[in-house]
């Protein structure tokens, strides 16, 4: 797995051991060029031992480990008069009603790989249409992934970097890499005490805990919810302790049952007891009563009564389940004085993180508790210091802000323009990073080092919270702007299954084309095919194993924005089903994009995305938003709810806009790479330099490694 890892997080390439002859570096130099991978370095025999598993893993991360065969065999140039199609389809019904198959008839069955009236997949028009897609010939244009070969050793060190980077700081890890860290903290030295995000306690937790050290386990908590994080990492349920949202089964919505926390044993009841009773008594009832339905299920299991010498712990388990019993803690006094109309400065300095998350309600009711803020700003993360320095500066021009969830799902707030004046937001923005320099400054001296960034970074975001970030080739946060080759076709594609012949499940690809104003003017779909600057492969409406199904839409660019479209908005929605085995969407660069071509070549795929498939079941998923504009591809990966069944792109335009161009705005209200590494470069020393080659720290990709 570790060799996997390495290729999918930084396109490292294991090379060591024995010379190669020079056919066999050539040979594996072009089975990689075939893909659209270059290597930099040298090749030895490692790799040739392990280059099946290599080229496996190297296919799936630019999607080639599928069939791609659209709808229509002569796409783009050839598809079929919607119209015109549509008429024989309804005419290919009326003959199926009548016990007669008009199909020969109607159709000339070598240009479909599903049946052309109910578009759903059929074995022998796949295999027909699939033998014609790998006779012909790819594309010449190539989108080069540089894959990095060095030896074991070393490339071990760069992943320990790398995963350092996202564990020791205090940020949130993607939801998919979980698994992976655990495998890192059982594989490599993990220092405890430098861990400070609560969700990455929990992890270490469960790895102690599975080791049955439980003392060792429970002693990383500083209150109880952090006891309820580590139960659920150990079950493998959801760290953040969010509650089920509801799922669709069949046409109806219902919230699962999901199991908390494990079984305990005796040893493990008496560590965790012993650990409540050692936590201060607000700090200790405070947490309990925030959760309390879930610890009132958890002191059950716990036998609390058995264990005398917790009396304290006796008492407050008996508080939960009393149901005239209320707590009025910190958060109560301080929300209930809020709502008076009074900032209630000595109890929120108290608690300077909450006290930053209420800051700007606080400055709305008066605008003078900055100064008592500023008393405790050093006093908060560096992480997040630097997200409030951002996002604050400007907060004066802002009407609404965006929330994304963990799940990827986003909300567009309304908020008060008048919270903070532009004096305020400055004097907030220069304190605030003064702060975070100072506390960057502790870190390892830069001082006489010469430090390159790549100019990439002054478009890419900091990844503060990558919880609800998708899996894909590369890792570009929410906000982050890739420049776009207006030359080029872009073919926007997307390939799913479901989990059987028995589960039917449609998704749609579709484009919706906004002006400046975000007013819809047009869009391209499944029943709309083809539009002045647009074309849909087809709609197919089952994807069964292990088959599938693949749609693709054609951009050309240059005609969009001459006809004053400035956004392109693709989205894949779920027509109807729900249970879908995977699912993955992206976009390539072609040059040539004619039917003589294969539909799908991996060494033109720029980027390609794992689906959340338990969101895409709620609705949409929107990938990215193109700018015609500012010629960029600005990064959305969102989920949105749609209708349960029969979930049309049309129908979720006006809310899309408004959720996207909250998105678009993420660069003025979030820190770059860029700015990062920077505020690094100033607290800490160096030089900033204009080449890699002449630096002795470089940054070139999104990595949180030693920058906070």
């Amino acid at each position: 797995m570790l060799q996997t890892y390495l290729l999918k997080r930084l396109n490292i390439l294991v090379s060591e051991g024995r010379e190669l002859s020079p056919f066999l570096e050539l040979y594996i130099t072009g089975e990689l060029a075939s893909l659209g991978y270059r290597i930099e370095g040298r090749i030895y025999g490692s790799v040739l031992d392990n280059l099946q598993d290599t080229i496996a893993t190297l296919k799936e991360m630019k999607g080639d480990n599928s069939k791609w065969v659209p709808l229509h065999s002569g796409f783009p140039d050839n598809l079929p008069n919607p119209t015109v199609y549509f008429c024989k389809r309804l005419l290919g019904f009326l003959g199926d009603t009548l016990g007669q198959d008009f199909r020969p008839q109607l159709f000339d069955l070598n240009q479909f790989s599903a049946d052309p009236v109910y578009q759903v997949r059929v074995q022998k028009l796949f295999d027909n249409a699939l033998a014609q897609q790998e006779s012909r010939s790819g594309d010449q244009h190539t989108v080069w992934h540089t894959l990095r070969a060095m030896p074991l050793a070393e490339a071990k060190a760069a992943y320990q970097s790398y995963m350092e980077g996202f564990l020791y700081a205090n940020t949130s890890i993607p939801v998919w890499m979980q698994e992976e860290a655990v495998e890192f903290i059982k594989t490599f030295s993990l220092d405890p005490t430098r861990v400070t995000f609560k969700e990455t306690i929990a992890l270490i937790g469960k790895v102690l805990w599975e080791n049955e050290r439980y003392e060792d386990a429970v002693k990383l908590a500083k209150q109880p919810t952090d006891l309820l994080r580590i139960f659920a990492a150990i079950v493998g349920a959801d760290i953040s302790l969010q509650k089920p949202k509801a799922q669709r089964i069949g046409k109806t919505w219902a919230v699962p049952k999901v199991k908390m926390f494990p079984k305990f044993s005796k040893p493990a009841r008496r560590a965790i007891l012993q650990r409540l009773n050692q936590m201060p008594p607000d700090i200790l009832m405070a947490n309990l009563w925030k959760y309390r339905d879930l610890w009132k299920e958890v002191f059950n299991y716990l036998h609390v009564g058995e264990y005398q010498q917790f009396e304290r712990i006796h008492q407050a388990a008996a508080n939960l389940r009393n149901s005239k019993f209320r707590y009025r803690g910190w958060l109560s006094q301080v929300q209930q004085s809020l709502v008076a109309g009074k900032v209630p400065e000595d109890l929120l300095k108290q608690q300077p993180g909450m006290y930053a998350r209420m800051l700007r309600k606080c400055l709305a009711i008066n605008p003078e508790s900055i100064e008592s803020f500023l008393e405790v700003a050093d006093q908060l993360p560096t992480k997040m210091l630097l997200q409030l320095a951002k996002y604050l500066q400007y907060d004066y021009e802002r009407t609404q802000r965006a929330v994304v969830v963990k799940s990827g799902r986003m909300k567009v707030l309304d908020t008060n323009p008048n919270a903070l004046t532009p004096a305020i937001g400055q004097l907030v923005h220069e304190t605030l990073l003064d702060a975070a320099a100072g506390q960057l400054s502790q870190k390892a001296s830069w001082a006489g080092k010469r430090v390159y960034i790549a100019a990439d970074l002054a478009n890419l975001l900091v990844p503060f919270d990558a919880r609800g970030m998708s899996e894909a080739l590369n890792l570009y946060p929410r906000g982050s702007r890739i420049p776009l080759d207006m030359t080029k076709t872009l073919r926007l594609f997307t390939f799913w299954m479901q989990h059987s012949d028995r589960d039917r499940v449609d998704v749609d690809l579709s484009t919706m084309f906004y002006q400046s104003n975000w007013e819809q003017v047009d869009f391209c779909s499944y029943f709309q095919t083809e539009r002045k600057g647009a074309r849909h492969s087809g709609d197919i409406q089952s994807a069964p194993p292990p088959m599938g199904a693949f749609e693709a839409i054609d951009l050309d660019l240059t005609v969009l924005k001459e006809r004053g479209i400035r956004f392109v908005l693709p989205t894949l929605n779920l027509y109807a089903g729900a249970e879908i085995q995977t699912c993955f969407c992206g976009w390539m660069e072609r040059e040539n994009t004619s039917s003589a071509t294969q539909t799908f070549d991996p060494k033109t795929v720029r980027e390609n995305v794992q689906i959340n498939v338990e969101e895409l079941a709620k609705g949409n998923w929107y990938s990215v938003l193109i700018d015609l504009q500012e010629e960029c591809i600005v990064i959305c990966d969102v989920y949105l709810r749609g209708a349960v069944q029969r979930n049309v792109v049309q129908d979720m335009a006006s809310n899309a806009a408004l959720q996207l161009e909250r998105i678009v705005n993420f660069h003025q209200e979030r820190l770059t790479m860029e700015e990062l590494v920077m505020l690094n470069v100033r607290a800490r020393g160096g030089d900033r330099v204009d080449s890699a080659e002449a630096a002795d720290v470089v940054y070139d990709r999104v990595t949180l490694e030693d920058l906070l």
